[in-house]
């Protein structure tokens, strides 16, 4: 299955790939964590790309904000972060015409 990413402009998509370049997250004894400024070094450092602090900022952002939407997405009913807000809305009316529409086939 291939994952649906919404276009990013260019002059951030750079921060996005060095993001997944880092693992999108850290790790820690009990779990996944954001990227810690530790790791963002050793990746710098390893690889030679240079980062400004509000880049490191903006990653770590990206991190913490991945974790928090992975936590909600485990809600199964959860819209896509992508989506509108008030796809919540537009989830729900679905699910009233479709039970409306199975009620009127069903006679």
């Amino acid at each position: 299955m291939d994952l649906y990413y919404p276009p990013l402009p260019e002059c951030v998509a750079y921060l996005a790939a060095h993001w997944r370049d880092l693992g999108r997250v850290g790790s820690a004894g009990m779990g996944p964590t954001r990227l810690s400024c530790l790791e963002i070094a050793a990746w710098v450092d390893l690889t030679g790309n240079t980062l400004e602090p509000w880049e490191v900022d903006a990653v770590r952002a990206m991190s913490t904000a991945y974790l928090a939407e992975s936590h909600e997405a485990e809600d199964p009913g959860r819209p896509a972060p992508w989506e509108p807000e008030d796809a919540e809305i537009k989830a729900a009316e679905r699910a009233a015409t479709a039970k409306h529409v199975r009620s009127l086939l069903r006679g």
